[in-house]
């Protein structure tokens, strides 16, 4: 009995300094005056919130997405509504799954502002369809292209040229889902999982280079954000229990803890802190019993059955038919 309660004791303090550890109460925030700062997918909620939390550090940001229009916006309201300097502020179309636009377009930025010295990994899309009976070979292809190969060729190219600038910071915007599955999100969810292994990748690599240790990894796993990329869709069996046990992020919050983690030298944020331990939880438990909470979570698919991401017309007047739903 004593040593069941000793273990609990135990366990319940590593908890506690786990708990103060993600939260960096107590450490020394790093100056992002003068920086600049790369995001991809800044068009989209996640995104816009994360240019405007680092352009209120004294970042210049750097903006890309593939959709034009959208990068007028956020560069509007940026700039007018929240009177960020223009000359802050650098937004560029790119498509980071073609390999030779984020080159391109890379050179171009570091010969204008300077070498990056926050990359922050948000562009993503979902095609919201069942695999087996619904998602059609090229959205899932979009998929992959997006969030897996993108992902690898923007930090390919700027993560070296940070190095040799004397260090920064990556950020990897990934999500729980890498490690709770749902039906007809396969697509989603495996991208996430294989960004997750991206960043400890990198982080391994960077041990072993020369200064290595002056570029720190950041991986950020959200849960389901109040942004536009599930529009349509509802948490869970029971979506309004689930709502109010675990609501919606705020995708303002969620930037405001990436910036917060940049500035500590973070290494893993998981939002909210509780899901940090579920995947842990769910293997510990009995198959049937993981199972019945995962059901419960949604896990069969429920949070995609209202899915409606943003309409098809919409994404064939960008101009760019082939990313049809690139959203952060």
């Amino acid at each position: 009995m004593e040593i069941a309660l000793l273990s609990l004791a135990l366990l319940a303090v590593a908890l506690l300094l786990d708990f103060v550890a993600h939260r960096r109460w107590f450490r020394r925030r790093q100056s992002l005056a003068g920086r600049v700062v790369l995001i991809t997918g800044a068009a989209g909620g996640l995104g816009r919130q994360l240019a405007l939390r680092f352009a209120r550090e004294g970042a210049t940001v750097a903006l890309w997405d593939v959709r034009a229009d959208a990068l007028d916006e956020v560069f509007e309201w940026l700039t007018r509504t929240h009177k960020v300097a223009p000359s802050a502020v650098r937004r560029t179309v790119v498509d980071v799954a073609d390999r030779r636009a984020v080159e391109r377009a890379a050179a171009e930025l570091a010969h204008a502002c300077g070498a990056v010295r926050v990359l922050v990994n948000n562009a993503a899309i979902v095609c919201g369809d069942a695999l087996l009976s619904g998602s059609s070979a090229d959205s899932l292809e979009r998929t992959l292209r997006v969030n897996i190969e993108g992902a690898f060729w923007v930090v390919r190219a700027l993560a070296a040229p940070m190095l040799a600038a004397g260090g920064g910071t990556v950020v990897t915007v990934g999500s729980v889902v890498a490690q709770l599955p749902s039906a007809r999100l396969a697509d989603y969810c495996a991208s996430k999982a294989a960004l997750g292994m991206l960043h400890a990748c990198l982080r391994w690599e960077l041990r072993g280079a020369p200064r290595g240790d002056t570029v720190r990894c950041l991986l950020v796993q959200p849960y389901l954000l109040d942004t536009p990329l599930f529009a349509g869709g509802a948490p869970g069996l029971f979506p309004r229990l689930l709502a109010f046990v675990l609501p919606p992020l705020s995708a303002a919050e969620v930037a405001r803890r990436v910036v917060l983690g940049v500035q500590t030298g973070q290494e893993r944020l998981v939002l909210p802190y509780i899901l940090r331990w579920a995947p842990l939880a769910l293997e510990l438990l009995p198959a049937a019993a993981a199972d019945a909470l995962l059901t419960l979570a949604g896990a069969r698919g429920e949070p995609m059955r209202g899915f409606r991401g943003r309409g098809e017309a919409e994404w064939a007047a960008m101009g760019a038919a082939q990313f049809r739903r690139p959203f952060s």
